[in-house]
Formats: C-alpha cells, structure tokens, sequence
C-alpha cells in the first residue's frame, strides 16, 4: 500500500504485514493511502501513541481503467504482466530537472539516482530490473508516443500525461533485447474536444546547506600545532574558502504554457517551456528554452488517426563549477589562496580552486528537435495496423 504524507510531500510503502515508517512534522499531518483497486483514504498522523488501523475499501471502477502497454491498451483488470501505471495526479510534486525524477518513490523496484547529485547537468541512473549485464546495470528502454528511443529532455513535467513501467519478460517480447532492462511508455498530453484551453505553471526552488564535513577551522589548527598533535606550518591566514564554492544565492524557476483544444475530428496542443536551474555550487547552472506540438486527426468513423508531434530544446549549460569540495577541505585551512599582493596563489600539487572559478571557463551549448508521425487504421475490432517514423537530431556547440 502507497502511504504519502501530504504535508510534506514525503512517500513510502508497507511491508507485507501492513507496517512502514514516515516523516512527520505534527499529528495532524494528514496521511493519504493508496493501492489499485481499492479507494484511497485519509487520516490524520496522530500522536503515535496507537497504531493506525486503515482499512481500504474496493473500488471496482479503478478496474475499467486503460493501460497502455506497447502493444495495444487494455484495461487494468486484465493485465496479468507487471506493469505500474502513473498518471499525472500521481506525480512527486516538485520542480524535477528530469521527467524520470517525477517516479521517485513511486514504482516499487525503480531506483533512480543523479549521478552527480544536486549538479543541475548530471546524468540519471535508471535501473528496474537489476543489474542486467556483466558490466553493470542497464537502462530501461524509453517509449514516447509510441516511438522507442525518446529523449526525456524533450519532455517537460507539464508535459506528460502517465507512465507505464513494464517490469517483467512481456517487455522483451515486445521490443526485443532493447528492453532487457524494462520499458518505460511515455504518453503526453494530447489536446481534446472543445474550446481552447490556456495553462500556466510554474515553480522556485532553492537548495540550502543543511550539515557540512566537520574540519578542523584555522584556529583549531593552530592550537594543535602549539599542543604538538599536529605537526604543520602555520600559514597566518583564517578564511573559511569552502564557502566560496558555494552558490548562497541559488534559485532555480521554472515556467510553462500550453494552449490546448479540438473539433469534432481534429486535436491540438502546443506548450513552451523556459528553466533556469541554478545548482548549489558557484558556475553549475543550466538554463533551457523548449517548445512542443502535437497535433491528431482522424478519419474514416474514427477507424483512422494521425498524430504529428513537433519538440526542440535549446539549453546553456555551465560545467565549472561543482567540484573542489575534497581539496578546499583537506588544505592546510592557515594557508591562503591570494599572494600578499593580492594576486592568486598556486602551488604544484594542490589546485587553487578560487582561482579556477574566477578565471577558467567551462560551458555548453545543446540544441536538440525531434519530428515523429504515427498513423493507425483499424483494419476489424480488436486488429490494428500502425505505421510510425521519428526523426531527432543534437547539435553540441
């Protein structure tokens, strides 16, 4: 059972015999409770001084719910395979710097880790099924629309209805041994029946330092040297340089804008993004403009659909900063980085990472489009001929 404090947005399950633990800030933090096939509930966190009974009553609707599965859609209640659906209510709710972070804590055996942790231009590391190969882990496979090999960096949080995470050998069966590590289906948001409808979202965030390494400061290092616990040279200097590395002012916002609509056989929906995500240390941003269309025609009683999707994104990306934190800490904390004369001080085996941040330069320009069609034609109830093409292309400047 899904149990998610909402609160604080928090999120965690139980184990077979119903327990789990869950940050609280109060007892009347309220607790939301989920499993598939049965309404949600919730209930106040209380003063733990009993344990919480919850009992979760069926819901047979939650049955009939349509599953898209890459070969076709079925509804939940004859799926056998495992397979874990997320719609967009669902989602970690937050200001994600990749569309996969919005499963975090969501889908029970998908770990996802950054690489390079709050570093705004680092990777993900998606592993579903295990280590797969005898080099280590390997990727799930990502279907967008129906078209494998997706690149999330088109896709913004706003942008996407559900996942559907194919977890088990049906996943192979379906796209080969490109899905030995499982299948991630993507489905975006399309535009539907009626007037033109306009959306705006947005969110800032800020990262704080919350615990530091503790190192000893210059004056403890100093009377250390006079005590003879350690032997080392007294610079003369005082300066707390760690701070330095830091990005104090960092705050990261996000803005997107869909207009969206149809008639009776065509569907549009066209969405343009702009982030700006500063990471925690001095030079490690990433600033990035997007822009996506879908449109969906169909034809012949509905027997016929065409879907075209246009996406591009274009992102600056500074890669100074976001190292260092080893050598400032480890340095003799008396010595100075500056010269008397105020000039950078180097010496042969320890990088002056001040100076690094001040005078070098490390920065990348990316821009990324994407063109897909998709045409389907049910041929009698229950068989369906499809025909897709994608093309994408990445410039690196």
């Amino acid at each position: 059972v899904g149990v998610r404090n909402l609160s604080t947005g928090k999120s965690t399950v139980t184990d077979a015999q119903g327990m789990f633990k869950i940050e609280v800030n109060n007892e009347n933090d309220l607790l939301r409770f989920t499993f598939i096939g049965f309404k949600a509930q919730e209930v106040k966190a209380g003063t733990g001084g009993s344990p919480l009974s919850i009992k979760l009553a069926s819901d047979d609707t939650k049955l009939n719910e349509v599953v898209v599965i890459g070969y076709g859609t079925q509804n939940r209640n004859e799926i056998t395979s495992a397979i874990t659906k997320i719609d967009s209510a669902d989602f970690r709710q937050s200001g994600s710097r990749n569309a996969l972070d919005l499963l975090i804590g969501k889908v029970a055996g998908l770990q996802i880790t950054r690489t390079g942790g709050t570093n705004p231009n680092s990777g993900v590391g998606v592993q579903l099924r295990g280590v797969t190969t005898l080099a280590g882990a390997a990727s799930p496979l990502i279907i967008i629309d129906g078209i494998p090999g997706g690149n999330l960096d088109l896709l913004q949080q706003d942008d996407i209805e559900s996942f559907s995470v194919l977890k088990d050998g049906s996943a192979a069966a379906i796209y080969g041994t490109r899905a030995t590590a499982g299948v991630i289906i993507v489905t975006t948001k399309k535009g539907k029946r009626g007037p033109s409808r306009f959306d705006y979202n947005a969110f800032i965030r800020t990262e704080t330092l919350v615990k530091r390494p503790d190192f000893m400061t210059a004056s403890q290092y100093r009377e250390r040297i006079a005590n003879g616990q350690v032997q080392g040279t007294d610079y003369g200097s005082d300066e707390d340089y760690f701070q330095n590395l830091i990005n104090k002012d960092n705050l990261s916002h996000n803005h997107n804008f869909a207009v969206s609509g149809g008639g009776e056989t065509s569907f549009y929906r066209a969405s343009v993004n702009f982030r700006d995500v500063q990471g925690f240390a001095r030079e490690n941003s990433r600033k990035e403009y997007g822009l996506r269309l879908s449109l969906t025609q169909t034809g012949l009683q509905n027997r016929l659909t065409a879907q075209f999707n246009v996406a591009a994104n274009f992102n600056n990306a500074n890669l100074l900063g976001g190292g260092g934190w080893e050598t400032v800490l480890t340095r003799n904390p008396t010595e100075s980085y500056y010269n008397p004369d105020g000039t950078f001080k180097f010496t042969r085996n320890i990088t002056n990472e001040v100076a690094r941040l001040e005078q070098e330069k490390s920065s990348r320009q990316q821009q990324t489009s994407s063109v897909d069609a998709k045409v389907d034609f049910q041929i009698i109830e229950g068989l369906k001929a499809s025909v897709f093409g994608a093309h994408q292309r990445n410039w690196n400047l």
